[in-house]
């Protein structure tokens, strides 16, 4: 799928801003994970910067022996805070923001509702965790993405780390990122909201 410049722009300079208020280390997916894991390599062989991404896929560590306490001071629910602190709304398992879409200007949700929507980019958030927390839905309100095979990066160590926006990033190994992308495909839905637009229930992460 190929998007506009506005719209990866935007999604970068988001991310960016996320990571620099995390201490510790964020594991990337997705389509953003792929253009950083092959797009040196494609600009040699092509000349040509590899597509990039718009939603923004991130992974988290959850141990399930953890507190309630330890599990609200964890990586996964402070990466929460940070987006809902930078105009991020939840819409159930997701964290999306409006943008303009030909400016890539912030939105105020009072904006969007009087643009007809082909005027606006929503920027989705996609938080994803390697199991689920008995206790997550009473702190967060939701219960996540989950994605078992992310317990090979965290737990196996089956992952790069480069250096992005000043920050060491974990990406998944290229194995684990297909095994990944073949796992959620089947799972893989779409639905039409009130409002006309087309949400993923589980999101396919783009390879």
């Amino acid at each position: 799928m190929l998007y506009q410049t506005t719209e990866t722009k935007t999604s970068q300079d988001q991310m960016q801003t996320i990571f620099a208020q995390l201490k510790t280390q964020t594991c990337l997916l997705g389509g953003w994970a792929v253009y950083y894991l092959v797009n040196e390599n494609f600009q040699k062989a092509t000349g040509r910067t590899y597509i990039g991404s718009r939603d923004i896929d991130l992974g988290f560590h959850i141990n399930m022996d953890w507190t309630q306490e330890q599990l609200k001071n964890s990586e996964f629910a402070t990466t929460i805070q940070v987006a809902e602190s930078m105009g991020f709304n939840s819409v159930s398992f997701r964290l999306v923001k409006d943008f303009d879409a030909d400016t890539g200007k912030e939105l105020m949700p009072e904006e969007s509702a009087k643009r007809p929507l082909y005027q606006i980019f929503q920027l989705y958030i996609d938080p994803i965790v390697d199991c689920i927390h008995p206790e997550i839905k009473n702190l967060l309100g939701f219960v996540p993405i989950d994605e078992p095979l992310l317990s090979l990066v965290f737990q196996e160590k089956m992952h790069r780390t480069q250096m992005l926006f000043g920050k060491n990033i974990l990406i998944p190994e290229p194995h684990v990122m297909l095994a990944m992308k073949l796992n959620s495909a089947p799972k893989r839905q779409r639905t039409q909201t009130t409002q006309g637009h087309s949400r993923h229930l589980r999101p396919s992460m783009a390879l």
